[in-house]
This record gives structure tokens, C-alpha cells and sequence, in this order.
């Protein structure tokens, strides 16, 4: 655990000119209540800037958000202010946000990955196995992207397969005491509290519940409902003072006229799943599951796999019902989000929406990848190394280093997060408060985190040294050659006209904003102190016009001619402070 500890607590990819609207309603709402008592956020927007996102309710303004993360925050928020007004120093918006992921995502999510340890020992596979699954949930799923923003994402996945954990453990110590029982009905409704869509595999969920305990003992189904009253009591207060009911979300309510479009279609933009929606969402190189987290498709071996499954339910039935709920929340989530006209959430990197699956997805992929090792042995071995591998650079790079990538692009990773990779563009992080600048600022990360990671699965994949250079050897050529066509699909790829306009915005908000060494060596240069002007000469240099030089306001002016790859143009910059 503790590489693991050290990988999450290390990089802050924080772009404050983005404004990303998934965490800043969040975090303005958050600032209301503990300053002003109220949900109302049109005061903490003038005092910082506008946020996309909002509902606005005559002069008020709302987070249309899921309030759970923003109520749970508000306490470590005040210990924030506390702590500034000991130090007599202002409390910048960067370090809160800093201090609410910490708190509120990267601590509870810690705690999770290690029950969801102990509790995938209990279910008798291979060492290797275990730890395969577990690195690729915790380093290379959408959960490791986004528990570096502040947003109720990877707490509801927390919540929702914690009320499962419960729910397992008093089903193997044949007892369900009343504090079980409202642990239970507490865990499961935080989930929804934290995001609207975790309400879809919490009925899964809650089904199993009634299924297992309830139907046969009436008498715990009260003290789970007292349990889920608590966290249902919150949101529900959200809900009544800001839209009038406690059963209205802010989407009826909701500011941008575009959004507003959407949500007209069908019920609150809901409508049936659609085919296109759901090849994206799930193999898509923009935002698929399985592209991001490639390890999770061993859990599709289920399939195949199901009549050894029923015939092993004779001698042990957990099994079993561990695949039956993980494979019912994993298909309702999927055909849920594949009917909601944003399925794709944005910029983001792999299926955001998707995020409170990933335990149950890990768990149908350990049932497969083990039943796999029991057949095949090192060869099954060294395809989940390569999976593993893969998906700690899809997900995992691109959660620690820019989570936001642009949907302009069919091949982010590769279009977008490689390029500024080459180009030494790195987000703050812990090596950098140390005083390491660019790619130094990682290395401890890498020495202390990912390699011991790495290398214990290497030993974990065979009892023989040659049979682990085999495996290791196999995994990175595998996914070497699985990256190579991506890449060079990158390289011939023309960027599209609006992508010029998203990548622009990606070098401009940059922070920290110190590698002037790279604009230096693309030929720009400073006119009367305040003007940039670079001269670019192909398609990718017009994305990275320029950054933010650690000054306040940034007005750019571009301009860019007909088509072509290689069409030249003049750009300017104006700082504006």
C-alpha cells in the first residue's frame, strides 16, 4: 500500500485558468457554506470568477452538481481557514482545492483500495492475480483519474462497493446485526448523494440486499433505512432550499442555454441505449472502458466461464453471487449512461460517468483473469501484465498529468497528452514543492511508487527468474506494439479546425507555468515586455501557441489560414494584467 499511497498523493494537476466546472461548482459551494451558510454560490462566483454548470434560480446561483462532496468538505474547509487565519496568511484557491482533494477523495479512496484488498483475498486466487487487479484498480482506472479532481465520482464507487463489502461480510459470518445493517443502508445511499448516476447500480445493489437478508429476515430492513435517512436527509435539504423539492436536481434549472438543449431531449436528456453510444463508451480511444483500462476485459471471460461458475456454486455459491451483482451493476451503469445524450461528459480522460462501476468491473476481471491462470498459465500471466502495463499509461499517466483532455481529438493520449509529455509539460506535484523542476519532479514518484509496483507483480508472475523475464519481456513488447499503430495514427492525423482552439487552451492554462525553455526554442520572443510573438510552421505548433507566464489575465488573438498541414501563420499574444 504504501507505493500506492505515494503515487496518489504525489501529482496535483491543477489548471486554474481551465475552470473546470465538474470541480470548481463543487468547490464553490463548498466556499458558500462555510462562509456565507448558504448553497447560494453567486457570491463566491464574483469573488473568484463564473463557473459553468450552475442553476439559477431567480438571483441565486446553485450547483446543479450532486451535493454529497460539496457537504462533505464543508468541515475541511473550515479547518483550512482555521489553519490560514493561525498562519495570518491569505488561503489561495489553489491550496483549498488542494486540501478538499486530499480530504474528501484521495484519503477515502486509500482506505477503500485496502479493504477492496482483504476482501479479494478471501476469494482464493493466485497472489499474482490479486495484486494484478488490484495495481490496475488502483493505478489504471477512471478512479485513479479522477480522485485528482474534486468531485463525487470515485467516493460514490467508494461507497456503493463498501455497502457491497458490508453486505458480504455479514453473509460470511452467518450474522447481521442491527449496526450492520445501517453501516449498509448508510454506504449504499451516500453513493447517489455523491453522484445522481451511482443511483443506477445502487438499486442493483440494494436488489441484492432484499434478496439475500431481508426477504429472510424483515427485521434488518429498518435499521438500513434509518442508515440511508442520514445521508438522503442532506441531499434532500439541498434539493428543497434551492429548487423547491427535495426530489428536483438542479438540471431542471440549469444556466447554459446548450446544456439546457440536452436535457430537453426525452426525460432530462434520457432516452434508450444507444449502439453508437455504447461502442464509444466502452472501445472507443477517446473515452472507452476498455481502452483505458484494457485488464478489465478479462472480466468478459465470465461469459464462457459461467457453467464451471454454476457448477462451483455447488460447493461455494459467493462466487457466483459475486458475478451475478458485479456483471447486473456494470450492465445497468453502462446502458444507463448509453442513454443519456452527455454520455460523454466532456474533457475527460476515459468514461468519467463510468467511474462507480470500476470496483464491481475489477471484480468480474479478477473471477475471469484467475479462472484464466488456473488454464493457461504464463501465458494468461503475461497478457494481464501487458493489460496492467497499458492501463497505467492510458489512465493513470493521464490522470496524474492532464485529466482533462479534449474531445476534439479521436486519439487524446496520443494527440494530446504524449506531445506535451515530449514537450516537458508536467502539473504541480510534491518533487515540485521540493524545489524539482520538469520530469525531476516525477522521478521520486516512479523510484518509490510505480517501479517497486511493477517489479512485484514481476515476481509475483512466476516462481522461476527466467519464466519472469519471459512474462516481463512479452508484456512490454505486447504493449509496445499494441501503442505503435495509435501513435502513428497521431502523427498523419491532420488536427481538426476546432481542435487548434482546444489545444490552444490547454498550453494557455497550464500550471505551473515555467517551461519557457520550450516557446524559447520554438522561436519566441518578447516585444515591449507584455507582447509574445511566435512564428509556427506546422499543424501542432499552432496548438501550443503559448502558456500563462505566471501572470493573472491572458487575452489570446490567433491567427491561422486555409488547410494544409504545414500552413504558417503569425500569433500573438496580448498579457492583460
Amino acid at each position: 500500500m504504501i507505493p500506492i499511497v505515494i503515487l496518489y498523493v504525489w501529482s496535483f494537476p491543477y489548471f486554474e485558468l481551465l475552470n473546470s466546472p465538474n470541480e470548481v461548482v463543487r468547490l464553490y459551494m463548498t466556499i458558500a457554506i462555510g462562509d456565507h451558510g448558504s448553497y447560494d454560490i453567486e457570491p463566491v462566483c464574483r469573488r473568484y470568477t463564473w463557473v459553468n454548470d450552475r442553476s439559477v434560480v431567480g438571483d441565486r446561483a446553485y450547483s446543479s452538481k450532486a451535493p454529497g462532496a460539496s457537504l462533505a468538505a464543508v468541515p475541511f474547509y473550515l479547518m483550512a481557514k482555521g489553519w490560514a487565519a493561525i498562519r495570518g496568511s491569505p488561503l489561495e484557491r489553489s491550496e483549498i482545492v488542494r486540501w478538499l482533494r486530499l480530504t474528501v477523495c484521495v484519503i477515502p479512496a486509500l482506505v477503500f483500495l485496502f479493504a477492496f484488498r482483504r476482501f479479494t483475498s478471501t476469494l482464493g486466487y493466485s497472489p499474482f492475480v490479486r495484486d494484478a487487479v488490484f495495481v490496475g484498480t488502483a493505478l489504471g482506472t477512471p478512479a485513479f483519474t479522477y480522485v485528482h479532481q474534486f468531485a463525487g465520482h470515485v467516493p460514490a464507487a467508494c461507497s456503493l462497493f463498501g455497502a457491497y463489502i458490508v453486505l458480504d461480510g455479514a453473509r460470511r459470518r452467518g450474522g447481521w446485526s442491527a449496526w450492520r445493517s445501517a453501516w449498509f443502508g448508510c454506504l449504499l445511499a451516500t453513493a447517489p448523494v455523491m453522484d445522481y448516476q451511482a443511483l443506477v447500480p445502487g438499486l442493483v445493489v440494494g436488489g441484492a440486499f432484499l434478496l439475500e437478508r431481508a426477504s429472510r429476515r424483515p427485521a434488518v430492513l429498518l435499521p438500513a433505512v434509518a442508515g440511508g435517512a442520514l445521508p438522503l436527509s442532506f441531499m434532500a435539504h439541498f434539493h428543497w432550499s434551492a429548487f423547491g423539492s427535495p426530489l428536483r436536481t438542479g438540471y431542471a434549472f440549469i444556466e447554459n442555454p446548450g446544456f439546457q438543449m440536452m436535457l430537453s431531449e426525452g426525460w432530462m436528456g434520457l432516452t434508450y441505449p444507444h449502439i453508437d453510444r455504447l461502442i464509444k463508451l466502452l472501445v472507443s480511444t477517446d473515452n472507452g472502458l476498455f481502452f483505458y483500462s484494457p485488464f478489465l476485459l478479462f472480466g468478459l471471460l465470465v461469459l464462457p466461464l459461467a457453467p464451471a461458475l454454476w457448477r462451483a456454486a455447488g460447493r461455494d455459491s459467493a462466487l457466483l453471487r459475486h458475478v451475478v451483482v458485479s456483471a447486473g451493476v456494470v450492465v445497468t451503469l453502462v446502458l444507463f449512461i448509453a442513454s443519456n445524450i452527455s454520455w460523454s461528459a466532456g474533457w475527460t480522460a476515459g468514461p468519467r460517468y463510468l467511474t462507480p462501476l470500476m470496483p464491481f468491473a475489477s471484480l468480474l476481471a479478477l473471477v475471469g483473469l484467475g479462472e484464466a491462470d488456473r488454464i493457461w498459465g504464463a501465458p494468461a500471466r503475461a497478457a494481464a501484465l501487458t493489460c496492467v502495463l497499458l492501463a497505467v499509461f492510458f489512465s493513470g499517466v493521464s490522470g496524474a498529468v492532464y485529466p482533462h483532455l479534449p474531445v476534439a481529438f479521436v486519439n487524446p493520449i496520443f494527440e494530446v497528452l504524449v506531445p506535451m509529455l515530449r514537450d516537458g509539460f508536467l502539473p504541480g506535484n510534491l518533487g515540485y514543492d521540493l524545489g524539482l523542476r520538469g520530469v525531476w519532479g516525477y522521478v521520486p514518484a516512479l523510484v518509490l511508487g510505480l517501479a517497486p509496483l511493477l517489479a512485484w507483480l514481476c515476481v509475483a508472475s512466476s516462481r522461476t527468474t527466467p519464466g519472469r523475464a519471459s512474462i516481463l519481456a512479452s508484456a512490454v513488447l505486447a504493449a509496445a506494439l499494441f501503442c505503435q499503430p495509435f501513435a502513428d495514427f497521431a502523427r498523419r492525423a491532420a488536427m481538426p479546425p476546432w481542435g487548434i482552439n482546444d489545444l490552444q487552451g490547454v498550453y494557455v492554462s497550464w500550471h505551473p507555468a515555467d517551461n519557457i525553455a520550450y516557446f524559447e526554442r520554438c522561436g519566441c520572443t518578447i516585444e515591449d515586455g507584455n507582447i509574445w510573438r511566435m512564428t509556427c510552421r506546422d499543424r501542432i505548433a499552432k496548438g501550443r501557441v503559448l502558456m500563462r507566464l505566471g501572470l493573472k489575465h491572458l487575452a489570446v488573438q490567433y491567427y491561422h489560414g486555409g488547410g494544409g498541414q504545414t500552413q504558417s501563420g503569425t500569433y500573438t499574444a496580448v498579457v492583460v494584467d
